[in-house]
């Protein structure tokens, strides 16, 4: 298994536990109780005992509370599997049977019928995993698996379980000489044979494992089928892998879209001298419909990430229903404002509840502060960024437009007063406005990497650095440090640009090429991404 690229955060641009180790040339001798993965401490190494826990965790996964999105819903389209007319007529049910199952397992005969169809469809879909034999037999037999000691699996965009993703990850873990150590941690001790964790090439599966293992992380995992990659994404934090299980390959150019660029209005009343997009207060808003016609595309494009722009995003008028209608469609929502009255709009409550980042342009630390009152009110009604239920804010600065003094005291005050937020800094972009106003403060030397390196090491700061900054600064990037898995230069290889207000598709949002002229009649963008 080999990952490809990291990256942590969105763009906009207890119990138990348990662990998988890579053994080397050691040899791990199973040590379980049957099917029970609960609070004693455990060893899965042979094949059988590996197999027992991966069905375990697979069920937990699919069935656990009887969710709507299990992996059902990818075998028959179902929405609900206990409230369909396929289910009572699939399996002979009468309406009165059909009603009664609909409680799952607190009525008795409805528990029969729910394992009856988990057995069919785990016999179908995860043959090349689980015998016949093996499946009836220990579903029969049953067992416990403790909600800390189960890998969450990733899901498709309509909510499913990505099966590709699980029957190679199940594979790799059998065939190769992995052991799973599991139990109770809350003596902060570690597993008695924590030494078998001992080879390079356990930390590359763990690291994969990581972004699934978060306890109540939604991942949203799209397979790129010309690459042979999996993408990962986490909807809590935005952090995204890309692994492969059989390609050792280094993959610079994605067959989807991952994260598009969607500009919804070109209307913005700040006059930036050196806005890139030229954007003034005469600008137009995209339509609506036009609008939600590219987020149809790109939904059917499976991107799994959408960066409003602008413009002023927050002067669209269907702002908030442009975040609901991307989440609708099972994508992250984010948006890039230098709104600082956001706070003050009626349906600011609603907008930090729908969108997953907002990240607020800044360029001094007056306008930091700003933000920092913008998260005092959202704290006044209950929510906190970065929360389940509430956008993760983010601080996002051009440093080449501010002197080295006020770069650094920005990164003092946010190291100070708002813990745990974000930054982004971008490249200056000669583009727009842009190509006119020239900046007074184009860094010269590499010591505002050192100025990042030391605010990343010693306050937990966590950055994030545009592809033109990257394009610029990678070599000395690199020199100091920072994982080249992370970092990517080139425009139009994993992201695009769609202008809704001209309905373009762009390889960058600064590209000076005509762009794709989109009709609102194709199902997806792929087809135009590919030419960038």
């Amino acid at each position: 298994m080999k990952i490809k690229s990291i990256r942590n955060g969105f763009a906009n641009n207890s119990s138990s536990a348990h662990s998988i180790v890579f053994l080397g040339n050691h040899k791990a001798k199973s040590e379980s109780d049957g099917s029970d993965y609960g609070w004693d401490y455990f060893t899965l190494a042979d094949e059988e005992s590996k197999k027992k826990y991966l069905l375990m965790t697979l069920l937990h996964n699919n069935f656990v509370d009887f969710i709507p999105h299990t992996a059902l819903t990818e075998k028959v389209g179902w929405i609900n599997p206990f409230d369909s007319e396929q289910v009572y007529s699939k399996y002979d049910l009468t309406r009165t049977e059909f009603e009664k199952s609909k409680y799952g397992a607190r009525v008795e005969y409805g528990a029969e019928i729910i394992k009856k169809i988990e057995v069919d469809y785990l016999i179908e879909e995860y043959k090349d995993i689980f015998s016949k034999e093996f499946i009836e037999n220990n579903m029969k037999e049953g067992g416990y698996i403790d909600h800390q000691s189960v890998i969450y699996l990733p899901k498709n965009t309509n909510g499913t379980i990505n099966n590709k993703f699980a029957k190679e990850l199940f594979s790799v873990l059998i065939n190769k000489n992995f052991a799973i150590l599991g139990g109770n941690d809350n003596g902060g001790d570690n597993h008695p044979k924590k030494e078998y964790s001992t080879s390079s090439e356990d930390e590359s599966i763990k690291a994969a494992l990581k972004v699934l293992d978060f306890m109540y992380s939604n991942v949203i995992c799209v397979y790129d089928e010309e690459n042979d990659d999996f993408i990962l994404q986490t909807t809590d934090n935005g952090n995204k892998i890309r692994v492969s299980f059989n390609s050792d390959l280094k993959t610079t150019k994605s067959s989807i879209p991952e994260l598009i660029d969607l500009k919804i209005t070109d209307n913005c009343s700040y006059g930036c001298t050196f806005c890139y997009q030229s954007s003034t207060k005469e600008g137009k808003h995209a339509n609506f419909e036009n609008i939600k016609k590219a987020i149809l595309m790109l939904s059917n494009s499976r991107t799994m990430e959408i960066a409003i722009g602008g413009g002023e995003p927050t002067t669209h008028p269907d702002l908030l229903a442009i975040l609901k209608e991307i989440k609708t469609r099972n994508m992250l929502a984010c948006f890039t404002t230098k709104n600082f009255k956001l706070h003050e709009r009626p349906d600011f409550e609603e907008i930090l509840k729908t969108a997953n980042s907002i990240a607020f342009s800044c360029n001094s630390v007056s306008e930091i502060q700003n933000v920092d009152e913008i998260m005092d009110a959202a704290r006044n009604i209950g929510l906190y960024p970065g929360s389940r239920d509430c956008a993760q804010f983010y601080i996002q600065m051009i440093p080449e437009l501010m002197s080295d003094k006020m770069f650094s005291e920005s990164l003092e005050f946010i190291n100070q007063e708002m813990y745990d937020t974000p930054v982004t800094l971008l490249g200056y972009k000669d583009f727009g406005f842009g190509e006119k106003y020239k900046p007074k403060n184009r860094f010269k030397t590499s010591e505002w990497i050192d100025n990042i390196k030391y605010h990343s090491k010693e306050n937990s700061i966590k950055f994030g650095i545009d592809s033109v900054l990257v394009s610029k600064w990678e070599k000395e990037l690199i020199e100091k440090g920072v994982d080249p898995m992370a970092l990517v230069g080139s425009e139009g290889k994993f992201s695009c640009y769609l202008d809704a207000v001209t309905m373009k598709v762009h390889k960058s949002s600064f590209s000076k090429e005509p762009g794709i002229q989109l009709t609102g009649e194709e199902n997806d963008i792929k087809k135009e991404f590919a030419t960038f």
